[in-house]
């Protein structure tokens, strides 16, 4: 008799468990449905301070029940913080959403402007990266490729920033971006992109100093090229055929280097430099114009 009233006892017991429990989760359920229309609410009408509160109370409930990654108010609680000044728990709040893969875009732009904000250029490129490959169609992705391009360059991802200026705005490709552009090509030694890369520089900016060394360069060197190549084939056969030939390669040799000419005696103009005044030197000695090449070689040191 004792044992069965012992039974019936710890029955009634654990039957009263299970009510209080299940009496609890409709109280939380029933708190958490209040709670998100009410933290929403707060938002919207710029109360932050009271709908972060909310908000944390959702995700406070939900690291009670481990159903975290159930949550879909990390956005909302990260939102709420940065509106009400709060960037630490905003960062915090934005990166469980990221964690539990409850993000959007606005949350990777979020961060990366915040990040940017810090000055901490990894943290802002490992932002606009998942944001660019994960929403290329987005709003947000398009107001921050340049942004994403610019950190390639400068993180030396030149491969990823060259797949990326073609999808740039054609209003952004300046002075500035061109010359990232230009440096890519060439850390990448793409050097046939440099020549026309230099050519749309000069266009937006005739006494940009690195598109007129790229050119003069060039020049010279195509007609030096040029020039020590005939020169030896005629040594090899010299005969009329092959003089005359000599002839009509060594006008091409020479127009090119009055053209690189022209490009060196403007960098000249801008930036009196040693380097410069080598090129010149070799140039008008090249023309046996030895008056003007003595000028530039005394100019060389």
């Amino acid at each position: 008799m004792i044992k069965m009233t012992t039974m019936i006892v710890f029955r009634v017991a654990g039957i009263s468990l299970v009510l209080l429990l299940l009496l609890s989760s409709c109280v939380s359920t029933g708190k958490l449905t209040n709670a998100l229309p009410q933290a929403d609410a707060a938002l919207a009408a710029g109360d932050y301070a009271r709908a972060l509160k909310l908000y944390e109370e959702i995700i406070a409930s939900h690291e009670q029940a481990a159903t975290q990654a159930q949550c879909t108010v990390y956005e909302q609680a990260g939102n709420a913080a940065a509106l009400a000044g709060d960037q630490a728990v905003a960062e915090s709040h934005y990166k469980l959403a990221i964690y539990y893969q409850q993000a959007g875009p606005k949350t990777y732009e979020a961060l990366a402007k915040m990040y940017r904000e810090a000055g901490n250029i990894s943290k802002e490129l490992m932002m606009l990266e998942p944001l660019e490959k994960q929403f290329p169609e987005s709003a947000q992705a398009a107001d921050s490729r340049k942004r994403l391009f610019e950190l390639c360059v400068i993180s030396e991802q030149y491969e990823h920033a060259i797949g990326l200026w073609p999808q740039l705005e054609e209003a952004e490709k300046g002075e500035a971006l061109t010359m990232q552009y230009f440096q890519a090509n060439r850390k990448l030694n793409r050097n046939e992109a440099c020549n026309k890369i230099a050519q749309q520089l000069l266009k937006l900016n005739g006494s940009n100093v690195d598109a007129l060394f790229w050119e003069a360069k060039r020049y010279y060197q195509l007609g030096d090229n040029r020039y020590v190549t005939e020169m030896a084939a005629y040594e090899k056969n010299k005969t009329r055929k092959q003089y005359a030939h000599l002839l009509k390669e060594l006008d091409v040799a020479t127009a090119d280097m009055k053209t690189a000419l022209g490009y060196f005696k403007k960098l000249w103009a801008i930036n009196p430099d040693p380097d410069y005044a080598l090129y010149l030197t070799n140039i008008y000695a090249r023309f046996d114009d030895e008056k003007n090449a003595a000028y530039y070689r005394q100019r060389m040191k």
